[in-house]
């Protein structure tokens, strides 16, 4: 597995701090510094072993961002 603080630098805490993101890796580790460093600015890294995994919970998280959606029961009848 790769070590995500190698890749800290191009990591963007400060846009995941202003955004309320999360970083996500995929068969990565976040190192001690990096994870330390994410707590204080309290950003969640979420790392994945298996894809299924990632996709699901991404998707969970674009449905929450989503509007919700308004079902109307419209009863009656249309003459045109």
């Amino acid at each position: 597995m790769l070590d995500i603080s190698v890749y800290a630098k191009y990591l963007r805490l400060d846009l995941c701090v202003v955004c309320s993101g999360s970083v996500v890796g995929f068969n990565v580790n976040a190192s001690a510094t990096t994870t330390d460093l994410a707590k204080s600015l309290r950003v969640d890294i979420l790392s994945f072993n298996v894809i299924y995994h990632l996709v699901h919970r991404l998707k969970e998280s674009i449905i929450k961002l989503l509007p919700k959606v308004k079902d109307y029961n419209i009863q009656g009848k249309y003459f045109p």
